[in-house]
């Protein structure tokens, strides 16, 4: 089968730069141009030119698109591509609201395209041995779960000013929900759809921002290897100056522990009254990226299915939806609408 060669970045931020360097080192041959309306003094390092308009696009015919420009314009960036068959690796969120997601899937389907949506978590090998330990039933019967992840975000991206950061404004996509919806992504993964939570959400902080910068969240995942429901309380921010991301399930056989920051998982056996340290394999930075890059280029080539695809990515934005009517309303249970 023909290789593919002509790969499109569309933004390159932080993010758009990680793609740019596994896409060139995963295909030395293939020819790389990046999308943007900002102009550059010169072609980026790693890339071979560079697309300013949409009639450029057309001309250039992509094969591959990585988007990942803010949220807010993902869909109509998407849309222009699909016109030209060309496959998309989009970078989390999917958007940043539920709308016009749904016509766009179906543009996706009716066009036979590859979408996979980089919640590149689920790449990470100490995050996979978590779900394989949960899924043979280590702790035994699930009482609750309790994730964390925060940053402090002037600090996220050093040669960055945060006020300008997608992370800090609204219209670009930013805040806790949206940023770091990798949580509710990889929660769903091990343990299904989520069907209600109860959320607060707000600023905490004197950050120079205009989105949330901390979330609190419970949500409800129902029958997980148990006979009822399982709450999960997920705590997000933008303000702590510890970094955290990680996730414990306590059961009445033990307590499964993930902590991202060190690659660990640890089970506390209460038989011994100690902390056993299962798997630590700390991975490169872009391990994960690499990961799913070559995943999602193979499922192109072979016209396969992806697991980090849009439809799973759609449910986070309604997860997200039902934790703001929550946080509009007082904290009250909101159930998550799938359809």
């Amino acid at each position: 089968m023909k290789r593919l060669k002509k790969i499109l970045i569309v933004g390159l931020g932080s993010i758009g730069n990680k793609h740019l360097e596994v896409i060139r080192s995963e295909q030395p041959d293939s020819i790389i141009k990046i999308f943007s309306r900002n102009p550059y003094k010169k072609i980026p390092n790693l890339a071979n030119g560079l697309i300013s308009s949409i009639q450029d696009i057309s001309i250039f015919q992509p094969d591959i698109a990585v988007i990942s420009n803010p949220s807010t314009f993902h869909i109509e960036i998407c849309e222009i591509l699909i016109k030209y068959k060309c496959n998309l690796l989009i970078e989390k969120p999917l958007s940043n609201s539920e709308k016009s997601v749904d016509k766009l899937i179906k543009k996706i389907e009716k066009a036979n395209l590859v979408c996979h949506i980089a919640y590149n978590l689920k790449f990470i090998k100490s995050l996979q041995y978590f779900k394989k330990m949960i899924n043979k039933n280590l702790v035994g019967d699930i009482f609750y779960i309790n994730c964390k992840v925060g940053q402090f975000l002037p600090n996220w991206r050093t040669n960055v000013d945060y006020k300008k950061s997608v992370s800090a404004n609204k219209e670009l996509g930013g805040g806790v929900l949206l940023e770091l919806s990798h949580e509710l992504d990889y929660l769903a993964w091990i343990f299904g759809d989520a069907n209600w939570v109860s959320a607060w959400i707000g600023r905490t902080s004197n950050l120079e921002i205009n989105v949330e910068d901390t979330a609190f969240l419970t949500l409800s995942y129902p029958k997980f290897k148990t006979s009822t429901n399982i709450l999960a309380q997920i705590s997000m921010d933008f303000v702590r100056r510890d970094t955290k991301r990680g996730c414990e399930v306590i059961g009445d056989i033990g307590t499964l522990k993930w902590d991202a920051i060190d690659g660990s998982v640890e089970f506390f056996n209460p038989k011994k009254n100690t902390w056993q340290i299962l798997y630590k394999d700390k991975e490169p930075s872009l391990y994960s990226y690499v990961k799913q890059w070559k995943l999602f280029y193979k499922c192109v080539e072979d016209k396969s299915y992806t697991f980090n695809n849009s439809y799973e990515a759609f449910k986070v934005l309604k997860i997200i939806t039902a934790i703001r009517r929550s946080n509009k309303n007082d904290n009250k249970r909101e159930y998550v609408k799938y359809n």
